[in-house]
């Protein structure tokens, strides 16, 4: 029997149970609806997270998390996973900032595709992942009086040196026939201020993100009423792990040959896996990478998993896990070897694939180049 067959067999998507204490934002007349042939998505009207929360709301710190919806969904993201869920169970309010205007300015992609895009981010995020939260349109956000205002104060008080600072190295490097576009500038300026604009009182992001959000300093502070106040303290920073690729690498290295999707085929999924980077338990690692293996265990599969599990190593011997740590603890002292995971791996990737699709839907992965 392969190895963590007992658990995959009581696998469930844990978006069930979430949704039954949360059905998204309800209809009303002030609810934008981001149509896409006859599915609609009801988005958050932009007043729910403004400044201006109900006073039993503002107790609670406001949690925020912005993602441009680049590219096709990928496992990358399931490290920041937990982080949101963590904020769930806390409690706070959390926002999430689908940043389909950042897309256009990066990838000059048309505002029609952008938004599309954006409710395939949400669709995978709340139909799949189970992320209760706010769900807020950059464009709709970045329309708002105070937030031009903001901007405004905010590109007045950042020197150009200081943006480009905070560029990743690969971008303000850039040069040749395509140098760096002024939009290139506005881009962390408005990353940060979308946080506090949206009324966070912390920010999510991955380690990589700590450049970009060095400018939250120089963010002009907001009031409960969406006014400049001097005394309003800048949002808190929660950084999480980096994602990587099969490679080990970061997912700012990757490419769509590197990282694992969600429109892969069962082929193309094992044959990713099984170029994973997976130096066996006491081999040290290469520079600057991690144990691609170790890492997609940890993050894409385990926490989807709802029970202990029974390890079938190659010489016949098994092993029972609990968690993640006992697993990890293992494969160091090399009681497990990399090919005794592997297949075991793509079998629970190739379920949350197709559940993942199955929420989606086809219509608003269109947009997907196959």
């Amino acid at each position: 029997m392969p190895m963590w067959r007992a658990g995959l067999r009581d696998w469930r998507p844990p978006l069930k149970r979430a949704c039954r204490s949360h059905h998204g934002p309800r209809r009303t007349s002030n609810t934008k609806n981001i149509m896409h042939n006859d599915l609609a998505l009801p988005m958050a009207p932009v007043r729910d997270v403004s400044p201006t929360t109900p006073p039993a709301q503002r107790k609670m710190p406001v949690a925020f998390w912005g993602v441009a919806p680049i590219a096709p969904v990928h496992l990358g993201f399931d490290s920041i996973i937990p982080a949101l869920r963590g904020a769930r169970r806390k409690g706070w309010p959390l926002t999430v900032l689908l940043a389909d205007t950042h897309l256009c300015l990066s990838h000059g992609i048309s505002s029609e595709e952008a938004r599309q895009r954006a409710l395939y981010y949400r669709a995978y995020l709340e139909r799949h992942c189970g992320i209760s939260a706010t769900y807020v349109l950059g464009s709709d956000l970045h329309q708002r009086p105070v937030y031009m205002q903001a901007l405004i104060a905010a590109a007045a008080n950042i020197s150009v040196s200081r943006a480009k600072g905070s560029l990743p190295s690969r971008v303000s490097s850039k040069a040749g026939p395509a140098p760096l576009a002024v939009s290139s500038l506005m881009y962390p300026v408005m990353q940060c201020l979308d946080g506090v604009v949206a009324g966070a009182r912390v920010i999510i992001a991955d380690q990589g993100q700590r450049k970009i959000y060095s400018l939250l300093s120089a963010m002009p502070p907001l009031d409960q009423s969406g006014n400049m106040k001097a005394s309003r303290a800048a949002p808190r920073l929660f950084t999480v792990a980096n994602g990587v690729d099969i490679e080990g690498k970061p997912l700012r290295d990757s490419s769509s040959k590197t990282r694992i999707s969600i429109h892969e085929t069962e082929g193309s999924l094992a044959e990713k896996v099984h170029r994973m980077y997976a130096p066996p338990g006491g081999q040290p690692l290469v520079p600057g990478r991690k144990n691609a293996l170790l890492w997609h265990v940890k993050y894409c599969m385990a926490p989807w998993l709802k029970e202990a599990t029974t390890l079938h190593l190659s010489g016949g011997a098994k092993l029972l896990f609990m968690d993640f740590d006992s697993f990890e603890d293992a494969y160091n002292r090399g009681q497990i070897h990399p090919r005794d995971c592997k297949p075991v791996l793509v079998e629970a990737l190739w379920r949350r694939i197709q559940h993942a699709r199955s929420q989606v839907g086809d219509e608003l992965g269109s947009w997907v180049k196959k």
